[in-house]
């Protein structure tokens, strides 16, 4: 008797996006936290953040919709037979999101490198998520390729999660040094 584990793996999947529209979330609010710190080096920065949460935006809608799939079988219905070592199109799709995102990442290292521990739980992540990609290709193993996947996403938002809340307390520290009116020297005594 054969046990159908399709649901599993649908349950995994939505189970990806969340974390991966949840990272979005917090990559966006770091965004937000930087580009409004005060601190202009920051600012520069914050950019980064903004294009990580529309990445992790994009890539949660696509985990959703099966978008990688769905390109995957146009170009397969095409006539075009796989590429050499992958298993289907949808496998060249996702790692040219890979390839992408460690694009991205590597042009603003010198963002990714101000938080340390956000840097290693993200490199993790993304190394995790890539060696899903590397096993979907290389051998259609979807019983370890999607609980990876899964576990790439939350190192990801975990580490934005980090990100955010070290975001959070350098604007609450450069808030906290600013004087405010009634406050300091602007406070006239007698």
């Amino acid at each position: 008797m054969t046990v159908p584990v399709t649901p599993v793996f649908t349950f995994i999947d939505i189970a990806v996006a969340a974390a991966l529209l949840y990272a979005a979330a917090e990559a966006f609010r770091c965004w937000l936290l930087l580009r409004d710190s005060g601190f202009p080096g920051l600012a520069a920065t914050a950019r980064y953040w903004r294009l990580a949460a529309l990445g992790l935006a994009a890539l949660a809608l696509d985990e959703l919709l099966g978008l990688h799939e769905a390109i995957g079988w146009a170009i397969a219905s095409l006539g075009a037979p796989a590429p050499w070592h992958t298993s289907h199109w949808d496998d060249v799709v996702l790692a040219g999101y890979v390839l992408l995102a460690a694009a991205i990442s590597i042009a603003h290292l010198g963002a990714l490198r101000r938080s340390p521990r956000a840097f290693v739980l993200l490199a993790f992540g993304f190394g995790v998520a890539a060696l899903a990609v590397l096993l979907d290709n290389l051998a259609h193993a979807p019983a370890v390729e999607e609980p990876l996947e899964l576990m790439g996403a939350a190192l990801i938002a975990t580490a934005l999660r980090v990100r955010r809340i070290e975001a959070a307390a350098i604007r609450g520290a450069h808030r906290s040094a600013a004087v405010r009116p009634g406050e300091g020297a602007e406070v006239v005594p007698g």
